[in-house]
């Protein structure tokens, strides 16, 4: 939690000194830091969250005493895999372009990588649904608030910057820039609940405290 907020904090000061100054590269200190772009110190950090959580549905997956059918923790561990390799590669920004040529989108749609994501993952919250449903009260609700932070920022907030970029042809100036930071940190907020929520899921499916939870 400490590190997203100064990841999103050192951004966001680099995003006001280059509103100022007129200063884009600032000596290679704004891309190293640019919530919005990839292979930089943020989307490493945003990736291993990704990674990490894949790695406890994996976990789940293979706990004997867990009561959740296997295949849907298998299911979360490739879906999260292949999230954390495309934070890491943009996978998603790749196949923007094509997509919003074929459908001719725009507005809320520029980003057309939506078009695919999010059915997607309407049709996994389906199959997730009665998953969800069986955990206690207090776990229900940490992981809809890790799912709704997340997004919220992924879909939402991605999709505000997109209708922003078409509108106003720029990436470079304050308001796209606090666009992407509230993107990236509701981003980062959710996989950080995300985890808590599983550590407790898996406290419970082992019947040991693994880590305590604040």
């Amino acid at each position: 939690t400490v590190l997203m907020a100064f990841l999103t904090l050192f951004y966001l000061a680099l995003v006001v000194f280059r509103a100022i100054t007129g200063h884009g590269h600032i000596h290679g200190i704004f891309p190293l830091f640019d919530l919005g772009e990839e292979r930089n110190i943020p989307s490493c950090f945003s990736g291993c969250l990704l990674f990490l959580n894949a790695m406890l549905f994996a976990l789940l997956a293979t706990t004997p005493s867990s009561s959740i059918s296997r295949w849907k923790w298998l299911a979360l561990t490739l879906v999260f895999l292949f999230l954390a390799y495309d934070e890491l590669f943009s996978v998603h920004e790749r196949i923007t372009a094509p997509l919003r040529a074929a459908f001719h989108t725009s507005g809320l749609l520029y980003y057309a990588w939506v078009l695919v994501y999010v059915p997607v993952v309407a049709l996994l919250a389906l199959l997730f649904l009665p998953t969800w449903r069986r955990f206690e009260v207090p776990v229900r609700s940490r992981l809809a608030c890790a799912a709704g932070i997340f997004l919220a920022g992924a879909v939402g907030f991605e999709m505000l910057g997109g209708a922003y970029e078409e509108a106003f042809g720029t990436r470079t100036d304050l308001a796209y820039g606090l666009l992407v930071a509230a993107e990236e940190s509701l981003e980062m907020t959710g996989l950080i609940i995300l985890t808590q929520g599983l550590l407790i899921v898996l406290q419970h499916a082992t019947g040991s405290t693994l880590v305590q939870i604040a």
